[in-house]
């Protein structure tokens, strides 16, 4: 299933595959992109040219899987900011 909209969005449909309370089936190869400034959680399976930002739901998921267990934690604009500095490197 397809996630879109804002980092936290993401990062609470990522959480919920992670931790397997997600209702419905996790897309096939997950990516984890950006468009713009929407981001998206969605099949990795066709390329998006469009997109600013790319990276595998696992690498995702290892990134910020101590943070998951955590279920008041809400990344903030700094934390996504962040996030994509080190993941870019």
């Amino acid at each position: 299933m397809r996630t879109q909209g804002t980092f936290s969005d993401v990062y609470e449909a990522a959480r919920d595959y992670y931790l397997a309370v997600a209702e419905d089936g996790k897309p096939m190869d997950a990516v984890v992109r950006r468009v713009g400034d929407v981001w998206m959680l969605e099949s990795g399976i066709h390329p998006e040219p469009e997109a600013n930002f790319e990276l595998s739901l696992d690498h995702f998921d290892m990134y910020w899987s101590e943070s998951y267990r955590d279920d008041g934690y809400i990344p903030t604009p700094r934390d996504a900011t962040e996030f994509m500095e080190l993941a870019r490197v």
